[in-house]
């Protein structure tokens, strides 16, 4: 067998220049796409709850939003909405503020039989 040797000269660096970005060309404002909703979390008229249901009520939940094809906060919040649709809410306060205490409902009492 030969010995072979392999005599590599000087050897050169490869310089790498910085990567630069390619422009973006501008996009007319008429191709562009109408703005994406809000999002839930970023809603002001939306607020997390967290519940606990069965787990065959969740899945059956689950299976008739996507039935819907709707998300499943949409669902629920319908669900639930109907339910609770006839509670008028009012801010105790107010009301025992501005109405003084002689004009209060009294409480009376049931005749015992």
């Amino acid at each position: 067998m030969s010995d072979v040797s392999v005599s590599a000269g000087p050897v050169a660096k490869a310089t790498k220049r910085p990567r630069t970005r390619s422009t973006r060309k501008p996009i007319d404002s008429a191709a562009r796409v109408a703005s994406a909703p809000v999002a839930k979390s970023k809603d002001p008229n939306k607020t997390k709850v967290s519940v606990h249901l069965d787990h065959e009520v969740a899945d059956k939940a689950f299976v008739k939003a996507r039935m819907l094809r709707v998300d499943m906060s949409d669902y629920m919040n319908s669900l639930v909405g109907q339910d609770v649709r006839s509670i008028v809410m009012y801010d105790s306060r107010e009301s025992r503020a501005s109405s003084p205490a002689s004009e209060a409902v009294p409480i009376m009492e049931s005749a015992e039989v």
